[in-house]
């Protein structure tokens, strides 16, 4: 996005130094991340996508640290700045949505990144035309041209190319194994060119990769394969075009949910398929306007077995979550999305008075799901360490299916002002209707229906400074709305899964559940057993920005900018089964962290016990609990430096985050997260110490990319990461109540962080000249410096937890070699 100014002087005009053009950059790399194929090429890059947001987005955080992709085989989960629920991550394929509509914040394709010319991630300041909070990260594949190029590439990572060791000082707080790579093979090949010259063209890509997996403390390995191809035909067509785009890929995990001390047993044979096709046809009615028109088709077919020979029911130890037997459930889920959209550019008004540029656009976008989901002997066994205490009885084989069908109409008006200060003001409209194909519920509420009509309001003021144009300040607002997951419409569905929860006696004590061992029903669970509120409201977060991005010469830019978010309207089943009066208070004295009474640290905590004649009366109504006071709130400085100039990359980018939130109890991303259907407003014992740090707040983060020529051909590339810890709370295990075991959080997340975690990566490459074409070669290395620094830490009151002991660490160093040929 760039302005130009010319100022042409007559020869008799002295006052005037002559002609003059003064280009002024529009891009605010404070909302904007722009990856490009050079920059993919030139850094150590572990050719995924997930890699990419990781180590070189400028402020989305992941939820993994992935050493030299030993996880590039399964999609991250991730949120700009850490400010926004992971749900509302968008994926768009050169602007339209390839999202997985049931859960959101995935993918429903597998990129295969080196076929993409480059890859943009909107984390703020989002235009009228798009519609959630989350970061969109958009993918522009690579089109042919007038000429033939090809490229033919092998990444491999041998045996023995991975470290194996283990500090001296994780062996002293057990853990004896990292989890690395065995090996990994990433083949690439690309062609593109004319199929008639001028007139059609063509670019074709295939991607395979084969990953083996040592998981620590797990056994046998753990494999995966990606298999991906990708065409994308050009037509021209006089002043427009039209271009025909599909991409396909075949995912295969023997052993998904491979963890430390899972059994093979508890893991799934998942066999998954994926096919986008689009068409977009480009027109210019006349130099000043602009249309498109553009539809898609998106498929994912998510299937899954249990593993051969499994005949034992799935059982958890549930606090420490250490899964026996079969997995907790197999089945097929088939998701789809369709989208019809139109959108145009104008531009009015002279140079040399106030401009226009008016964006708007239409699109209807249909998405469904249709699942079919077993559990095995339909009940799952839990355990209190190794003593059983709950048995959960479930009625399987279910089937069911969601639909929602939205409309949306933006329209965005930037008027540029001869000084080239700009005033954008733009809408965003939005209807979304969703059901699901079988709706009812024992409780007459009305359930299985939802339908939302918003209006999002953009504002947007930039004003350049100094006579160069050099300085920009900007300021912007704007209010966002969540997207509509399908998974929602399971809610009220008669055919959605439901568990009974029972006291398990085990009469015999032999560890295995025999039918007349359960006591009376605890608690109902799952959204059979519950409806959705007719008033039901979408979530919406308002967003306020300022910074100033000075321009030097050499393409460097420098931005400093802040960010506040309020988020209003968070959905969350509230338990309108058992109400708060049917809970009586209990005294809990905890002797806190040090575990010693009498300290500076004891906690005196009150916790609910549910009255015995409540138990199993569990309803819940899928609504915006606390919608008047319920606002989590997000505050963020960015500081930002980016060069991109001929054969040099470096960007240089420090974030700080407080994204502060009421959310269900628990320390993980499946938790620890507002967008995330969890406890609790379930029970009030879910609400002790709620409000904290959200998972993905990581407070400080930095990243340092550099790749530069050195002579006789070769090129030197690094990058150096820095994640603050991950927030989270200890947990107190409450027994002796009469709804069985739980626990309760001790603080706040956010009082205390897992230990920070940091890696460097480097990349030595050379380059070989081979008359037209040309030859690479390069070794990367990821983890140099072999850290080991806690990814989960030791969470349950005890002795262990002052000492801080690591549960999980970061991968160790991975050595790759690569070669390519291009031409």
């Amino acid at each position: 996005e760039y302005a130009v100014r010319v100022t042409l002087a007559a020869e008799s005009a002295p006052q005037t130094t002559g002609a003059a053009a003064v280009w002024t950059n529009l891009t605010d790399v404070s909302s904007r991340t722009v990856i490009d194929d050079f920059q993919i090429q030139s850094l150590p890059s572990a050719n995924n996508i997930w890699s990419l947001i990781e180590n070189q987005d400028f402020s989305a955080t992941t939820n993994r640290i992935d050493v030299g992709g030993v996880w590039a085989s399964l999609p991250a989960l991730w949120s700009s700045r850490g400010s926004v629920s992971r749900t509302q991550s968008s994926y768009l394929i050169d602007g339209l949505e390839a999202t997985d509509p049931y859960i959101t914040g995935t993918p429903l394709f597998h990129p295969d990144p080196e076929a993409f010319e480059f890859i943009v991630h909107r984390n703020g300041r989002h235009p009228a035309s798009s519609l959630s909070p989350g970061g969109t990260l958009d993918l522009v594949p690579k089109q042919g041209g007038d000429r033939f190029h090809g490229a033919l590439g092998a990444y491999i990572t041998a045996p023995g190319m991975a470290s194996d060791s283990v500090p001296t000082r994780l062996h002293d707080e057990g853990l004896h194994e990292r989890t690395r790579l065995n090996s990994l093979a990433d083949y690439h090949a690309q062609v593109s060119g004319p199929i008639v010259p001028r007139k059609l063209h063509v670019f074709a890509s295939f991607y395979r990769l084969n990953i083996n997996r040592d998981v620590s403390e797990f056994e046998p390995d753990d494999k995966g394969t990606v298999s991906s191809a990708l065409v994308n035909l050009t037509f021209r067509l006089g002043p427009g075009s039209f271009r025909l785009f599909w991409t396909g890929q075949a995912v295969h995990h023997p052993t998904l949910g491979a963890a430390r001390k899972t059994p093979i047993s508890a893991t799934l044979n998942s066999k998954n398929l994926y096919n986008v096709v689009q068409a977009v046809w480009d027109v210019s009615f006349s130099p000043r306007h602009q249309f498109e028109f553009a539809a898609a088709f998106n498929k994912g077919n998510i299937h899954s077995q249990f593993q051969g020979g499994i005949n034992e029911p799935h059982g958890e130890e549930v606090f420490r979550r250490i899964p026996t037997g079969a997995a907790s459930s197999a089945g097929r889920s088939d998701r789809t999305t369709a989208v019809l959209r139109g959108k145009g550019q104008s531009l009015f008004g002279r140079p040399s008075g106030l401009r226009h540029r008016i964006d708007y656009g239409i699109s209807l976008r249909r998405a469904a799901s249709s699942t079919k989901e077993e559990i095995l002997d339909n009940i799952h066994l839990h355990y209190l360490g190794d003593v059983p205490f709950e048995v959960v009885k479930f009625r399987t084989p279910i089937d069911h299916k969601e639909e929602s069908f939205e409309t949306h109409l933006f329209v965005e008006d930037q008027i540029l002002f001869r000084n080239l200060a700009s005033f954008s003001l733009g809408v965003h409209v939005a209807s979304a209707r969703a059901q699901a194909h079988q709706i009812g519920s024992a409780s007459g509420l009305e359930g299985g229906k939802i339908h939302w009509l918003n209006a999002a309001p953009r504002l947007a003021f930039a004003l350049p400074v100094g006579s160069d144009k050099s300085l920009t300040f900007r300021v912007s607002a704007g209010r966002y709305y969540f997207h509509l997951p399908l998974q929602y419409l399971t809610y009220g569905n008669p055919q959605a899964w439901g568990g009974l929860a029972y006291p398990w006696t085990d009469g015999n004590h032999d560890g295995r559940y025999q039918p007349g061992e359960e006591g009376e029903l605890w608690r109902r669970e799952g959204p059979l057993y519950a409806g959705i509120d007719a008033e039901l409201k979408r979530p919406y977060t308002d967003e306020y920005a300022v910074s100033l991005t000075k321009v030097f010469g050499g393409r460097v830019f420098l931005t400093l900018a802040g960010f506040y978010r309020e988020t209003r309207n968070l959905v969350e089943t509230l338990n309108i089964g058992v109400p708060l009066t049917a809970y009586s208070h209990v005294d809990l004295y905890d002797p806190g962290d040090d575990t010693i009474p009498a300290t500076h640290d004891d906690l005196f905590l009150t916790v609910y016990n549910q009255d015995r004649e409540t138990l199993g009366k569990d309803f819940f109504s899928l609504t915006n609990p606390d919608s008047g006071s319920r606002v989590n709130r997000y505050r963020g400085l960015d500081l930002t430096l980016v060069k991109k100039s001929g054969s040099t990359v470096f960007f240089l980018t420090a974030t700080a985050t407080e994204a502060i939130g009421t959310s269900s109890p628990g320390n993980t991303e499946y938790e620890n997260d507002d967008g995330v259907i969890g406890a609790l407003y379930d029970n009030p014992n879910a609400f002790i110490f709620s409000k904290g740090r959200l998972r993905f707040d990581r407070a400080y983060t930095a990243r340092l990319g550099v790749s530069f020529s050195l002579p006789f051909g070769f090129r030197l590339a690094g990058l150096a990461k820095y994640y603050d810890g991950q927030p989270f709370s200890r947990k107190i295990i409450v027994t002796g109540l009469n709804q069985g075991p739980f626990y309760v959080q001790a603080f706040s997340r956010g009082v205390a962080r897992y230990e920070f975690n940091m890696t460097v990566d480097l990349r030595l490459e050379k380059v070989i000249p081979m008359g037209g074409s040309r030859g690479r070669i390069f070794v990367d290395a990821y983890n140099v410096f072999n850290w080991a620094l806690a990814t989960q830490e030791y969470e349950w009151t005890g002795p262990e937890f002052l000492l801080r002991n690591a549960t999980e660490v970061q991968s160790p160093r991975v050595l790759r070699v690569g070669v390519r040929y291009e031409f």
